[in-house]
């Protein structure tokens, strides 16, 4: 495969990037390209992680179209209306889905507790939900090669007696995955939605990590899960 200006392209054997084919380590992963490091990885688990790549940076494009990330430093509007949207925004928490590049070190290390499995520089993390885990510590991540998931077992266990059921699952034996309805759990509170593995109804994922839902993290993850499943998992 050549390039615009002719030079021999090649797929990055751990993260799927294009680099120069005679390249001895990824501009983009940084991994160490001689055979000797190479991973052991199957055709058709290379195929997969590269399509939920694609279709994910496709997604993200769009998607900040609708949802640009809010700058850290901008100032709040005065007055009245200023203050009740400050009160909005800080019960729903800060943007909680984040997309390739912006999974920064400090969203993984929010994860550690059930995603310590990830292999760096191996598997590349496409998609976050619930950037900061919060209070309830639900969330997934997605990457090249598998689904990380810490999921609220039930509303038996909405007092916090116990654990989330934490896992992980490669990408090929995935065939479907979807959010279902939401259920609240102390009180009147809103406390998670349905998710679905392979057609299984697993617990509760938190769309977000305030003390209500955000109305960014739903649309997304139901969306982005249904068109995975149309057109990478289900296939």
């Amino acid at each position: 495969m050549l390039d615009g200006s002719g030079q021999e392209m090649k797929d990055c054997p751990f993260c799927g990037e294009q680099i120069n084919a005679r390249d001895n380590k990824c501009k983009h992963c940084q991994s160490d390209l001689s055979a000797a490091h190479q991973p052991q990885r199957t055709t058709a688990e290379m195929d997969k992680g590269q399509k939920l790549a694609a279709l994910i940076s496709s997604y993200h494009k769009n998607h900040r179209v609708a949802h640009p990330l809010t700058p850290k430093d901008q100032s709040k509007p005065g007055g009245i209306m200023g203050f009740i949207k400050k009160q909005i925004d800080e019960m729903k928490g800060v943007s909680e889905v984040s997309f390739m590049d912006e999974i920064t070190p400090l969203i993984l290390t929010n994860h550690h507790k059930y995603a310590s499995g990830i292999k760096h520089p191996l598997e590349k993390p496409l998609f976050v939900v619930n950037t900061t885990c919060g209070m309830t510590e639900t969330g997934i991540i997605l990457t090249t090669q598998n689904l990380y998931y810490s999921i609220e077992p039930g509303k038996a266990f909405s007092m916090g007696l116990a654990s989330n059921k934490h896992g992980g699952i490669p990408l090929n034996d995935i065939r479907s995955l979807a959010i279902g309805d939401s259920d609240l759990g102390l009180g009147t509170a809103y406390y998670g939605h349905d998710f679905f593995l392979n057609g299984q109804k697993i617990g509760w994922l938190r769309m977000g990590t305030g003390i209500c839902l955000d109305d960014e993290v739903l649309e997304c993850t139901k969306d982005l899960f249904a068109r995975m499943t149309i057109e990478i998992f289900s296939r």
